[in-house]
């Protein structure tokens, strides 16, 4: 089953639940599964619902194509739409929350790069498993401000701080090793 929400095609794939376990799968490979606010809206409206089906038990997050997340839209970012522009932040507030606050247990199933907002979903699900091509980073240190996620939480707070602030990549080795995944 597979919905779509204000797109002709789904921007989040959503699996039945088999057993319990749903499986939403961001699904812009052409894009590396950038979080544009479109699919941001679609994943939180998939969780919404989610909450409150009684059949589900956990919920499993994963990219489509070789690459889990390249993060946010950075085009969007750079728009002058002003109907956009007024949609970025509160989309990805609700975004941030809906991940956060989700009541059952989230798996983040890391398949290829995650970053900048990428890396921010895995670190907001609950569990995260990893492929070996796996790659975590927060790039968008060299352009802007990293907002603090729970990576601290995760991990030792001097790692989080270091992969913060330095956009340096871990692979799923070091991610195991250092407790992410």
């Amino acid at each position: 089953m597979a919905t779509a929400h204000g797109d002709e095609r789904a921007l989040v794939l959503c699996s039945g639940s088999v057993g319990g376990v749903v499986t939403l799968t961001l699904n812009r490979p052409e894009r590396k599964n950038a979080l544009s606010i479109a699919l941001r809206d679609e994943l939180s409206d998939h969780l919404a619902r989610l909450a409150h089906d009684v059949t589900v038990k956990v919920v499993v997050v994963t990219g489509a194509g070789d690459t889990f997340s390249a993060g946010f839209d950075l085009g969007e970012f750079a728009s002058d739409d002003p109907d956009l522009q007024a949609r970025l932040w509160p989309s990805s507030d609700r975004f941030h929350h809906a991940v956060m606050r989700f009541p059952l247990p989230t798996i983040a199933a890391v398949n290829g790069a995650a970053l900048g907002g990428g890396f921010d979903l895995a670190v907001l699900c609950d569990l995260r498993v990893a492929s070996t091509s796996t790659r975590f980073a927060h790039p968008e240190h060299a352009f802007g401000d990293v907002v603090y996620t729970p990576l601290h939480d995760l991990v030792n707070g001097a790692v989080a701080s270091a992969l913060y602030f330095t956009g340096r990549s871990i692979v799923a080795q070091e991610a195991l090793r250092v407790g992410h995944v």
